[in-house]
């Protein structure tokens, strides 16, 4: 069961108000005033994304680290991408980060929530001038599609794709490569492979 939020203090929603709510399994994220409330993640996507931030942070020069558990404020917005990507001392900073700090996000997009990850979230990240942008799509069990996009002006442009049994190469933020089956293959240890610079 849902727990009941309480109406917005001046007829649209606040960050402040967000921040307030007490803690829960759902997501809430503001777009415009909205409040968005998105169920728990699935397990599969819990699993990715953490599989995520143990390859960037891996693969990460000293100083920069990788986290799920952060929101971002751009604006009178907050978001919450799967994967953020910072200085260590940004990340320390706590749960909302300012994105002009932040180098890339990655979305996990899921049932329920396509057209919000696929058409506003990338707008308000370019917006923000966040450099690079991923996208993870799981297409079955095993076959997740890594779509990676870099910020050219204010929106983004395509620079690679892999699926699993491929490898996906991205220089920024920084050098990385990694097999897309890395983040959904059954059995794969808690460190699922070297990310290889």
């Amino acid at each position: 069961m849902m727990p009941v939020i309480p109406r917005p203090r001046r007829g649209r929603y606040s960050v402040e108000d967000l921040l307030a709510l007490p803690p829960g399994n759902e997501v809430h994220e503001l777009i415009a005033g909205r409040l968005v409330v998105s169920p728990p993640p699935v397990p599969g996507h819990r699993i990715i994304a953490g599989r995520l931030v143990q390859l960037f942070g891996a693969a990460a020069p000293e100083g920069t680290g990788a986290s799920c558990d952060v929101a971002l404020a751009v604006g009178a917005d907050l978001l919450v991408p799967c994967l953020v990507v910072a200085t260590d001392a940004v990340l320390a900073e706590g749960p909302v980060v300012d994105p002009s700090q932040v180098s890339a996000v990655a979305e996990i997009v899921g049932p329920g929530k396509a057209e919000f990850d696929l058409l506003w979230k990338p707008g308000l990240y370019a917006g923000a001038g966040i450099g690079t942008y991923l996208r993870v799509e799981p297409l079955g069990l095993g076959r997740p599609l890594v779509e990676a996009f870099r910020l050219d002006g204010d929106t983004y442009v395509k620079t690679g794709e892999a699926v699993s049994g491929q490898r996906l190469r991205l220089d920024t933020p920084f050098p990385i490569k990694f097999d897309p089956g890395v983040l959904t293959a059954p059995g794969v240890s808690r460190t699922p492979g070297r990310a290889r610079v």
